[in-house]
């Protein structure tokens, strides 16, 4: 596979904002690729090993680079380690330890966005305790995320599950002793983006007095949190919490138990539900998906008893496990376009591999989970193989597709377009629907009106005009100007030709991030009701920009942090702005000036 000239993350330190600002002008000399593609019909099997000394490793997420986080166990489940794979690569025992924190024994991670942070939690405490932690790419210091303070009404532990893109982590965290919840209680929480348990958000429980338990398993882009929790009235259902809002009960197949875990940035929401046919002494559960106002969807099996819903991507697809026909055996599923398919159908036959659980699927479809390879208990990634088809000119793009394209390509709401190692010489428009392009080339302009774009090592040579919708931008070139006035971005770390303009954001949109990115025209952040962070320290690094920054006018807090500018920094009018370690050529001025 070619690359950009962007080196990966996980294979050196370099970024593109500790270069000399004339080196960055150079990179417009560095030529793109062209090179062929793939589709979703079925699978290749990549065996992702495990780190030296254990022998299960279990994946647990999987973001759009193809870098995988999870856990690793000793054959007796004494021990368990974290890790985090380079992108689309094995389990490298030298580089993926993510280590422990100090004082635990054990350690797993849970979660990773696709800026390679990861989420997770550490056990083996002397005291019996738990601590949620962070970890951030470059740092082999993981973050302890700590405890509520106050006197708790149970061990002084904390767990996480999930994180966003804004580096925001749920999970569960025991509680301050309550006057009126008599015992143990632990909540489910938010964090600060890249902040800690003490300046979380309790997201309660739907007890009518908020007592017993909740946990947040999965967190989208937005900050909504899906999990479940208990009451007095329900032994233990699933909750979607909005922030801003109550924590909502999203109901249930009939049964008493349910619990989420997964959602995506539409605010689907999957996982398992018990059911109200279940006969006397068992219970069986089937998988679930919730679409935002809707009821709760039941998603069958592969003819079996039982079915479990733990990931969903951007373009709504689902993946799991189910038992086959007499409940004696489980394998992993994919849920799409209103079908459930067993994901051993679906890989070359004969390969020595039986697929029994997929945990997590990215926005590229690629899969991890776990299985056996000839009798032996192994993790894989699936990546999806390609089609040779290409849509018509002019008309909609639903499927994957590769090579070169001649003409425009429009996707429409409820469709979602994969492009995978092609060109497309003409124009993209996005109405409502998903694109998602990697290793791909667009020679003409993209224009997003709703929905969402994800670009991986690509190249857009025309003008990006976002009127609505996310864009997730990593590793790409875009060779115009950017217009953004959706509503969450990010880009890390790319490079911008032309000029950036982030405008008009509206309130209540998660944090936008530029990250590690090189600008050679000017950079302007105004009028945003939204947070927008240029550089935050951690793993955003702070950008190259050749020509000015101006920050002025937006209500939200902003945040300009390690950016290297070859003209000038303004900063006026901001309701909230902080910064540091900038280097300017030109003048600091107004809010910026001692930054």
């Amino acid at each position: 596979m070619k690359k950009t000239f962007f080196a990966r993350r996980h294979e050196t330190a370099w970024r593109l904002p500790v270069l000399p600002l004339p080196w960055v002008a150079a990179l417009i000399l560095i030529g793109c690729w062209d090179a062929p593609a793939q589709t979703v019909t079925t699978y290749s099997v990549n065996n992702l090993g495990d780190l030296t000394g254990f022998t299960y490793p279990s994946p647990s997420a999987i973001n759009n680079l193809g870098q995988v986080a999870g856990g690793a166990n000793t054959s007796d489940y004494s021990v368990t380690h974290p890790f985090r794979t380079a992108a689309n690569s094995p389990i490298n025992p030298a580089t993926d330890d993510l280590g422990l924190l100090p004082g635990a024994t054990s350690g797993s991670a849970t979660g990773i966005n696709n800026l390679g942070q990861v989420s997770g939690t550490a056990t083996g405490y002397s005291d019996n305790s738990a601590r949620a932690f962070r970890a951030d790419p470059g740092n082999s210091t993981l973050v302890n995320l700590g405890v509520f303070s106050g006197t708790l009404s149970g061990l002084p532990s904390s767990f996480a599950n999930g994180i966003n893109d804004a580096g925001q982590v749920t999970g569960a965290a025991t509680m301050p002793v309550s006057a009126y919840c008599p015992g143990f209680l632990s909540h489910a929480y938010r964090t600060l983006p890249n902040g800690l348990l003490s300046t979380a958000t309790d997201l309660g429980t739907l007890d009518v007095q908020n007592c017993l338990f909740s946990d947040g398993y999965s967190i989208n882009a937005s900050g909504q949190v899906a999990g479940w929790s208990s009451s007095f009235e329900t032994f233990q259902t699933v909750f979607l919490a909005t922030p801003g809002m109550p924590m909502q009960d999203l109901y249930s197949l009939g049964g008493p138990i349910r619990i989420a875990h997964g959602i995506n940035n539409a605010g689907q929401v999957v996982g398992d539900s018990d059911l109200s046919a279940n006969p006397p002494g068992y219970s069986y559960y089937n998988a679930f998906l919730v679409n935002p106002g809707s009821s709760m969807q039941d998603l069958g099996t592969l003819d079996g008893s039982y079915s479990y819903a733990f990931g969903i991507n951007n373009a709504g697809q689902i993946v799991g496990s189910s038992t086959t026909p007499g409940d004696t055996a489980s394998h992993a599923f994919l849920y799409q376009n209103a079908s459930i398919y067993d994901l051993n159908s679906l890989i070359p036959a004969g390969n020595g591999w039986v697929l029994e659980n997929a945990s997590a699927i990215n926005d590229f479809g690629q899969i991890v989970g776990t299985g056996t390879l000839n009798g032996v208990y192994s993790a894989f990634r699936l990546d999806p193989a390609a089609s040779e088809a290409a849509p018509s000119s002019g008309t909609n793009c639903n499927g994957a597709y590769k090579g070169t394209f001649n003409g425009d390509i429009t996707v429409s709401s409820g469709q979602t377009c994969y492009f995978q190692s092609g060109t497309i010489k003409g124009n993209v428009t996005i109405k409502g629907g998903n694109l998602f392009l990697r290793l791909a080339k667009l020679l003409g302009k993209m224009a997003l009106q709703n929905g969402q774009i994800t670009l991986e090592e690509s190249t857009v040579e025309g003008e990006v005009d976002v009127e609505g919708g996310d864009a997730t931008i990593i590793d790409s070139i875009l060779t115009g100007n950017v217009d953004f006035t959706g509503g969450v971005l990010l880009i890390d770390p790319s490079l911008v030709i032309g000029n950036l303009q982030i405008s008009d954001l509206p309130a209540g949109s998660a944090v936008s991030q530029i990250c590690g990115t090189g600008v050679l025209g000017n950079v302007q952040v105004t009028g945003n009701a939204a947070p927008v962070m240029l550089g935050q320290g951690g793993a955003c690094a702070g950008n190259a920009v050749l020509g000015n920054i101006e920050v002025q006018n937006n209500t939200a807090a902003m945040a300009v942090v390690g950016n290297t500018v070859g003209g000038s920094l303004q900063c006026s009018g901001n309701s909230s702005i902080n910064g540091s370690g900038n280097k300017v050529f030109g003048k600091k001025q107004g809010q910026c000036a001692t930054f």
